[in-house]
Parts: structure tokens; C-alpha cells; sequence
């Protein structure tokens, strides 16, 4: 079963490059907080700033991948060629983080239950990555969603679609490529707000430096719904 060859869809330089068997470089680096309160701004929701990042080729290393193979890494700010830009969502705890929708590709992880949503805020649009953690009780966790359903109630906040990058609609099959590699779960929204789930692992020869493996990326389907 082919997991990976998803790519039918897409038309962002990003994705494109997120295919199995690549490594992609500086992950580890991008920025976990570059949020900011505003009193204009829903409670607890926060706008990223210098949420820019861009996407370079560069020649694998022989123990990475096959002589000749071209590896990705990230790098800071936009690139020179548009379609190479994407934008990274960070995850804090307790608080909804967005960007605002701009026709790039956006980045947000790691994931482990938390829900994305692309919605209207004051007619504008943005996505976002509603902060739960890992107790779905826990105090930062029933913040955030309280504070997802009062900007609902106030109108201020419109429900576009979301999803789960580790929910129902993942195959179970993904969950057992390569076990020998430590796994993580992204989630990418393309610029035409398609969802994806990107899963990297991270092998014993890669312990301490900023490069994980592309095991699987997984075209999702979206809800109209959040279970809160």
C-alpha cells in the first residue's frame, strides 16, 4: 500500500518536496513561540509574526539517502522563488495560535491530537492551531477550547473546516512504516486549505542532529465539526 504518493493534488513547492524517503534538515529549528497577544484580538487567540520560512534543495548525504539524492532543508524567511515559501505555525499550550491566509503553504507541529482549523476572523481568514495538550482535562486544555467556543458564540469567529492530524481519517497502516524510527505527526494546510498529515521519524544515526526522515504524507479529509 503506497502511503506516500498523495501528490497528485498538489501544487505548492513545499509539498512537492515532501516525499518518502527524503530528509529534511532544520526542522528541530523553527521558532516554538513567535505569537503575540492584542487586545483587538479573541481571548487566549494569538497572531504569529515572522512566520516566514522557505524551502531549499541541497545534496544528501551518502548515509542519509542514495548518492545523487537531493535532501530539503529549511531556512529562515522567504525564499527568492515564491512557491518555495511557506509559513510556520507554532503550538503553545492553552492558547489558539494563527496565521493569517495568505496563499502559502503552512506548517504546524508536532501533533499529537491537536485540532486545525481554517476559519474567518472578522471576515479575514487564518489558520489556526488550537492548543490542547495531552490530558483533554487539563486546565490549559479546557481553556483553550472554552475560549474557541466563546469567539464562536460572539460571531466574531467563523468555522470554515478543520481536522486532526492524528484522528480517525489516518490509515492505521502509516502508523507501522519503518518502527525502528522514532515518529512524529505534522500538519500541513496547502494554500487552497487541503489538509495533510506528514509523519517524520528520526533513526539512531540521526540522535542530535536537525534531520528527520519523510516516512509518510497523507492527503486527510477535512471536518465541519470540532468535538467541542
Amino acid at each position: 500500500m503506497k502511503l506516500a504518493d498523495n501528490h497528485a493534488f498538489l501544487s505548492g513547492f513545499m509539498l512537492e518536496k515532501l516525499v518518502a524517503g527524503k530528509s529534511i534538515h532544520g526542522i528541530f529549528s523553527l521558532p516554538s513561540v513567535r505569537a503575540l497577544d492584542s487586545v483587538d484580538l479573541p481571548r487566549n487567540f494569538m497572531v504569529v509574526s515572522d512566520s516566514l520560512f522557505h524551502l531549499d534543495s541541497i545534496p544528501a548525504a551518502s548515509f542519509l539517502g542514495r548518492f545523487g539524492h537531493r535532501d530539503t532543508r529549511i531556512n529562515g524567511g522567504p525564499g527568492l522563488r515564491q512557491n518555495r515559501t511557506f509559513q510556520w505555525l507554532p503550538y503553545l499550550p492553552g492558547k489558539i495560535t494563527m496565521v493569517r491566509q495568505m496563499g502559502r503553504d503552512i506548517l504546524t507541529g508536532p501533533m499529537s491530537g491537536c485540532w486545525v482549523v481554517s476559519f474567518l476572523l472578522d471576515n479575514s481568514p487564518y489558520v489556526g492551531h488550537i492548543g490542547t495538550d495531552l490530558s483533554a482535562n487539563s486546565e490549559q486544555s479546557v481553556q483553550v477550547k472554552k475560549s474557541w467556543n466563546a469567539a464562536m458564540l460572539s460571531g466574531r469567529v467563523k468555522l470554515l473546516s478543520c481536522f486532526n492530524p492524528v484522528g480517525p481519517g489516518l490509515p492505521d497502516a502509516i502508523f507501522k512504516l519503518e518502527p525502528e524510527l522514532r515518529k512524529d505527526f505534522y500538519a500541513v494546510v496547502d494554500k487552497s486549505n487541503a489538509y495533510y498529515t506528514l509523519m517524520t521519524g528520526l533513526g539512531k544515526q540521526l540522535i542530535g542532529k536537525d534531520v528527520v526522515r519523510v516516512c509518510s504524507f497523507y492527503r486527510m479529509p477535512p471536518s465541519s465539526n470540532l468535538p467541542f
